[in-house]
C-alpha cells in the first residue's frame, strides 16, 4: 500500500474513534447526562417531564462546572399528605449555560402508585456563559444576604425605637399623674447667705441679718414657693409673702452653719415646709392685697 494512503487511513480512523467531548472547543463542552424523577402529588404530567429534563440538564452543567463550588440538592417535602420537590441549582444558571439540547432517550414507568420519569440528553454547555451566570448568581446571593442582614438590623432598631417610645410615654404618664397628685407632704428646703459688714454694724447684728437672709433664700428658691408664685412679678409683694411664710409656716428651722471671719459672715439654714400650706398662704395674701389695695401681682397672672 502506498505510505501516504496508509497515513490518511490511520488519521481518519483516529478522528472516527475520537470522543465527542474532545471535538469541542475549550469554551464549549458536549456532555451526555441522564436523570430520573418520581412524580410528586403536586406535579402534572407536563410538569414532571419538565422536572426530569431540568434535572438532567443540571447534572450536565454540574459535570462541566465542578469549579462552581456549589452543589445542588433535590428536597422532597410532605405537607398535608402531599409530596413536593424543590431543586436548589438556579434554573437561570442552567438556561444561560446550555446552548443546545438533544433528547436521546425518554421513557416513563409506574413505581408503586407513582410515575417515574427517565430521560437521557446530550447538551452543549458554553463555559463562558456558565462562568458569567455563576458570577451573576453569586452577586445575587451576596446582595440577598446583605439585604437580609439590613432587614434584621432594621427590625432590631425599630424594636428598640418602639421600646424607647413606649418608655417615654410611660414616663410622661407617670410624671403627669405625679404632678396632679396634691403635694401635702412636707419637703425640706435649704438656703445660705454671705454678708460683708462694716461699722457701725456689729458682728452679732451681721449674724442675725445673714441668718434672716439665708431663710429668705431657702423660701425663695424652693420649688413649692416658685410654683405657687409663678404668676407674681411684683418684687416687694414676693418679699411680703416670704416674710409671711418665714414668720409662721416653716417647721424645724435649723442653723446648719455659721461663720465670721474678716468681717464676712456666712449662714446656712435648713427647714421644712408644706407645699399645700404655702399655696394657701399665697392665695390668701393675693386675695387680701387685690381686695384691699387693688394690687396687680403682675402681667403674667392667669
Amino acid at each position: 500500500m502506498n505510505p501516504s494512503v496508509a497515513l490518511g487511513v490511520t488519521l481518519l480512523a483516529v478522528l472516527a474513534f475520537q470522543p465527542a467531548g474532545l471535538a469541542a472547543t475549550p469554551h464549549v463542552r458536549v456532555v451526555v447526562a441522564e436523570a430520573t424523577y418520581l412524580m410528586a402529588d403536586t406535579d402534572t404530567l407536563s410538569g414532571a417531564e419538565e422536572n426530569v429534563l431540568m434535572r438532567a440538564k443540571r447534572k450536565a452543567v454540574e459535570e462541566v462546572g465542578v469549579y462552581i463550588e456549589a452543589s445542588s440538592q433535590d428536597i422532597e417535602k410532605d405537607v398535608g399528605g402531599k409530596t413536593s420537590r424543590v431543586s436548589s441549582l438556579s434554573v437561570r444558571t442552567i438556561a444561560a449555560a446550555i446552548t443546545q439540547t438533544e433528547i436521546l432517550e425518554n421513557r416513563r414507568r409506574l413505581e408503586g402508585e407513582r410515575l417515574s420519569f427517565y430521560v437521557k440528553v446530550k447538551v452543549t454547555v458554553s463555559l463562558d456563559a456558565l462562568e458569567e451566570a455563576v458570577k451573576r448568581q453569586r452577586a445575587y446571593d451576596q446582595l440577598a444576604e446583605s439585604q437580609r442582614r439590613l432587614d434584621t438590623e432594621n427590625s432590631r432598631l425599630k424594636a428598640e425605637l418602639d421600646e424607647l417610645r413606649s418608655q417615654a410615654r410611660t414616663s410622661r404618664t407617670v410624671s403627669g399623674a405625679a404632678a396632679s397628685i396634691p403635694q401635702n407632704q412636707p419637703v425640706e428646703i435649704t438656703g445660705d447667705y454671705r454678708l460683708f459688714y462694716h461699722d457701725p454694724m456689729t458682728a452679732a447684728e451681721a449674724k442675725d441679718l445673714a441668718y434672716a437672709e439665708a431663710v429668705r433664700m431657702a423660701i425663695d428658691n424652693s420649688r413649692p414657693f416658685m410654683d405657687a408664685t409663678a404668676f407674681i412679678a411684683d418684687t416687694a409683694f414676693r418679699r411680703h409673702l416670704i416674710r409671711t411664710i418665714a414668720a409662721g409656716h416653716l417647721k424645724d428651722v435649723q442653723l446648719v452653719e455659721q461663720t465670721e471671719k474678716n468681717r464676712i459672715v456666712y449662714a446656712k439654714v435648713r427647714a421644712t415646709m408644706n407645699p399645700q400650706e404655702v399655696r394657701a398662704v399665697v392665695e390668701r395674701e393675693v386675695g387680701r392685697s387685690a381686695g384691699k389695695e387693688g394690687l396687680d401681682p403682675g402681667p403674667n397672672r392667669p
